[in-house]
């Protein structure tokens, strides 16, 4: 909830391509940032259905200086990849782009990067950003290049996906584990109970909350403020979807809290 009211996506259509395993990635990029040159060596290409409904469905092409788990690239929209780079500490671009389309327009989103304000993004698009832009047999490969040269990567590398586990809706979805979990996040958030809130939370978004709370904290209260009571809260539960170790609750709002399993508790990431 945290992170959607403070960061933007740019979104662009892309067609879907066979998921596929093979040889691992190669990528040879950099990214100019605030001057600096950053050498892009791993790569990761996710498959998107766009089930939560912040995405397109399609490919998202992640480029790093270090690697980026399929688990964080592979949520419900590209926040929990851009939070994995950032407290990694890394430089990390996601790209879109739409191969069956023979179109050559693309966009990038810098989500981490020296200099990059935490939990903001850095844009770039253009109508001649690909060639050789081809996606067959489980893989995509090809050059981009945007911002003038600011960005320039050759890639070739399979296409993964985050298989669907469980996907419950309405009563079944608010009963769930992840949904209970969640609840009990959000009753102790909206009480500024940071203690027992970061009981359900991971790290990293315990470390938000006192970092906003500490830094800003009109922000934090009027936030916490905006969080329905308990059970108007679980009656607009529509929808979890499950991958594996990872949950997405989503509400009648389309407000989406994606979860993460940690020594079998679900926690808000």
């Amino acid at each position: 909830m945290l992170r959607q009211m403070y960061a933007a996506l740019a979104l662009a259509s892309v067609s879907c391509v066979a998921v596929g395993a093979g040889p691992a990635g190669t990528v040879d990029g950099s990214l100019v940032v605030n001057g600096r040159t950053v050498h892009l060596d791993h790569i990761l290409v996710v498959q998107s259905g766009n089930e939560e409904g912040l995405d397109e469905p399609g490919l998202r092409i992640y480029l790093s200086s270090a690697e980026i788990p399929l688990a964080a690239g592979g949520g419900a929209s590209t926040l929990r990849a851009q939070t994995w780079a950032r407290h990694a500490n890394m430089t990390a671009v996601v790209l879109r782009a739409d191969p069956a389309a023979g179109s050559r327009a693309g966009t990038a989103n810098v989500l981490a990067a020296p200099g990059l304000e935490p939990g903001m993004f850095s844009s770039m698009s253009s109508n001649q950003a690909y060639s050789d832009l081809r996606a067959a047999g489980g893989r995509i490969s090809g050059a981009a290049d945007l911002g003038s040269g600011a960005l320039k990567v050759r890639f070739d590398a399979p296409v993964q996906a985050v298989a669907i586990t469980q996907d419950l809706k309405d009563p079944a979805a608010a009963d769930s584990a992840p949904a209970k979990a969640y609840l009990v996040y959000a009753a102790a958030l909206r009480k500024g109970d940071l203690n027992e809130a970061g009981r359900h939370a991971t790290a990293s978004r315990k470390k938000e909350l006192s970092d906003l709370k500490a830094q800003a904290a009109e922000i934090f209260d009027s936030i916490r403020k905006q969080i329905p009571e308990g059970g108007p809260l679980a009656r607009s539960i529509r929808r979890v979807i499950v991958r594996g170790d990872t949950a997405s609750v989503v509400l009648a709002d389309k407000n989406v809290n994606e979860l993460v399993r940690e020594g079998g508790e679900w926690k808000v990431d």
